[in-house]
């Protein structure tokens, strides 16, 4: 196709034929049609735009995103200062963007790669993959609305601290909030249980932890959508986890 451009415009003036009332045959073919012509886009950003249209739209984008990548493709971040111009993956040297690893301090680790869409699949897929089997953290696709409470100190003591809000972090298989907190001028960083920190939390702060926990158990961790088949498995059963340790408790939110 040469022109993918006069294509979505095309695309997009049938949208009124594709509602969700639609049979299911119909919608099948709906999302084949537009499956074979979103292949051709290549450009990432406006791949991604394309779900705003409607959720037909959206189920072929998440499709995508969802799709495992092969494990000899995986990218492994680097912490440096050195200028890089190339694409780690397909060598391309223009219309190049970078992945930060939004857990590490100064120097971060980064991927470097063009804005190719299977090249930035590839690099989030990478991210997200390091991130929870080394780093032990899920990056989420919102951060947690929660910005600061009440962590329990191995001292008996109790101190306020600010959560790290683009991730949960992973310990024996539990969900845990990661926290920064200050003591005679110096950061310290620690992992509480969530259901730990809702239970010492007062007040609003004891809410939104309930709220998170309820979310959690409803819908899951909202995760960015670029998990290999194998980590959504080992995500599903943290979220489970979650549950049973909430029932144990009698923790009715």
């Amino acid at each position: 196709m040469k022109d993918i451009k006069s294509n979505l415009i095309y695309i997009i003036d049938i949208n009124k034929y594709m509602s969700n009332d639609l049979p299911i045959t119909k919608v099948l073919n709906c999302y084949e049609l537009l499956n074979t012509i979103l292949s051709h886009m290549n450009n990432f950003d406006d791949f991604i735009r394309t779900r705003l249209v409607n959720k037909i739209f959206n189920k072929v984008v998440t499709d995508y995103l969802s799709k495992s990548v092969n494990n000899s493709n995986i990218l492994s971040g680097k912490g440096t200062f050195i200028p890089i111009n190339y694409c780690w993956y397909c060598n391309k040297s223009n219309d190049l963007t970078q992945i930060n690893y939004c857990q590490d301090y100064h120097p971060r680790r980064i991927i470097i790669v063009c804005k190719n869409k299977i090249c930035m699949k590839i690099a989030y897929t990478s991210y997200l993959q390091e991130s929870l089997n080394i780093d032990k953290l899920i990056i989420l696709s919102k951060p947690i609305l929660i910005k600061e409470c009440i962590i329990p100190r191995s001292n008996g003591t109790f101190n306020q601290a600010t959560i790290n809000q683009d991730y949960l972090a992973i310990i024996d298989n539990k969900i845990h909030i990661k926290v920064d907190f200050k003591e005679n001028d110096n950061i310290y960083i620690k992992c509480c249980p969530i259901i730990k920190l809702w239970e010492i939390n007062k007040g609003a702060v004891k809410e939104q932890f309930a709220d998170l926990i309820l979310d959690i158990k409803k819908n899951g961790i909202r995760y960015l959508p670029f998990f290999n088949k194998i980590d959504t498995i080992k995500i599903q059963n943290y979220v489970q986890n979650l549950i049973d340790d909430s029932n144990e408790k009698n923790l009715f939110i």
